[in-house]
């Protein structure tokens, strides 16, 4: 199942700055070099097959929260095993 969550460069970059500001990785060159530019943010949605699409009023069947975490965790460990 797919859920269709309209997102904006703006959140994804502060979701970045969150993550370089976090002690966790305050060590990791790659995530502290980060500069959140437009190519680096249209990579991040291109390697995690995310797509620009408009808000709409549709009422959707949304996930649920287990398939959510468990998504999120396998992205955690893709960035954690090819270092992005």
């Amino acid at each position: 199942m797919i859920a269709n969550i309209a997102h904006s460069h703006k959140v994804i970059v502060k979701a970045a700055k969150l993550i370089q500001n976090d002690e966790r990785f305050k060590d990791d060159p790659s995530i502290s070099k980060l500069k959140c530019t437009r190519t680096w943010i249209k990579g991040f949605l291109k390697r995690n097959a995310f797509c620009r699409r408009k808000a709409t009023a549709t009422i959707k069947n949304m996930p649920l929260l287990e398939e959510i975490c468990a998504i999120m965790t396998d992205i955690q460990k893709t960035i954690e095993t090819r270092s992005y």
